[in-house]
């Protein structure tokens, strides 16, 4: 009976790659991120026909990746990516010095995402302190980060890896935050 239950109580010692995933997330909030989550790396199957209605109705802005495969497909520079890490950091919510409101004086009225530094430089700063991070701990690892500038499309990611939605407006709603990813080989 003693047996039984030591045995019933063991669970086995997480994986080195688990590991990692919860020290990523515990050191998240150090590098600035608000909200972290890892997907699978696989294709965005469903998202290319979506896509290809996109371009057939003329709703592609021209700064997309013309290669529709490419768009859907995860990649790295020398090999395929193992595992997507998509990070979120969230929109300032006060104005460091907000303009008075003087009467008789026409003041418009900002989103939030144009509040402070652009939300690229904030993102990629973060990032890259993640990326940091991940080479101490797996110095051959293979990691791009990303931040509108890669040819996947960062919404599928995020949504993904949990951040949040893709809402009517084609940003990522989050109960939460902002989004941006990195594809790493480990």
């Amino acid at each position: 009976m003693t047996s039984q239950k030591k045995q019933a109580g063991y669970a086995p010692s997480p994986s080195p790659w688990e590991q990692l995933k919860q020290e990523i997330k515990e050191a998240a909030a150090d590098f600035g991120i608000d909200d972290i989550g890892f997907a699978s790396a696989d294709p965005f199957v469903s998202l290319r026909s979506i896509l290809q209605n996109h371009r057939d109705l003329g709703y592609e802005s021209g700064f997309e990746e013309p290669d529709l495969d490419k768009r859907v497909t995860p990649a790295l520079p020398s090999s395929e990516p193992a595992s997507l890490i998509a990070i979120a950091v969230a929109y300032p919510s006060k104005m460091m010095n907000p303009p008075k409101n003087e009467p008789g004086q026409y003041r418009g009225i900002l989103a939030r995402s144009a509040w402070g530094r652009d939300y690229h430089q904030v993102l990629r700063d973060a990032m890259a302190k993640l990326e940091a991070f991940i080479r101490e701990r797996v110095p051959e690892a293979v990691l791009e980060s990303m931040v509108d500038t890669g040819a996947l499309v960062d919404r599928a990611v995020s949504q993904r890896a949990g951040i949040g939605f893709s809402g009517k407006n084609c940003c990522i709603i989050s109960p939460k935050w902002a989004h941006g990813y990195i594809s790493a080989r480990w």
